[in-house]
């Protein structure tokens, strides 16, 4: 049985506390990759006769950002040459853990319409 502690007496204590602190941290994915094309430079040839929506191409690119909203890649045609590409080919984009896109035409191409010369933006 233990006595009560008298103010007389003298002992030393020592009372050991340990405090925890946790810190959590939130960090957000910023969109500070940029994307990534696999080639440069696409060629891509073309028969006259080719049936509308046929597949012509396809353009590979990755992202390193690690949200999939930032990860989304969005192409765009830009014209370069005198003649409107967009009313030619169209881009088809879709999912499949990576981006893909595929370049279908949409029109039929004219006799004398060797090349279109365009950027993706």
């Amino acid at each position: 049985m233990m006595s009560p502690l008298s103010s007389a007496s003298k002992f030393r204590f020592s009372i050991c506390t340990e405090i925890m602190k946790a810190i959590f941290m939130l960090v957000d994915d910023e969109n500070d990759n940029p994307p990534v094309l696999e080639q440069h430079h696409y060629i891509f040839d073309i028969s006259e006769g080719l049936p509308r929506h046929s597949l012509i191409g396809q353009i590979k690119s990755t992202d390193a950002d690690r949200d999939k909203e930032n990860r989304y890649i969005t192409y765009e045609l830009r014209d370069v040459v005198n003649i409107n590409a967009s009313n030619f080919i169209y881009v088809e984009q879709y999912w499949i853990k990576m981006t893909r896109n595929q370049i279908l035409h949409s029109r039929p191409f004219y006799r004398d319409l060797n090349s279109i010369e365009m950027q993706l933006r």
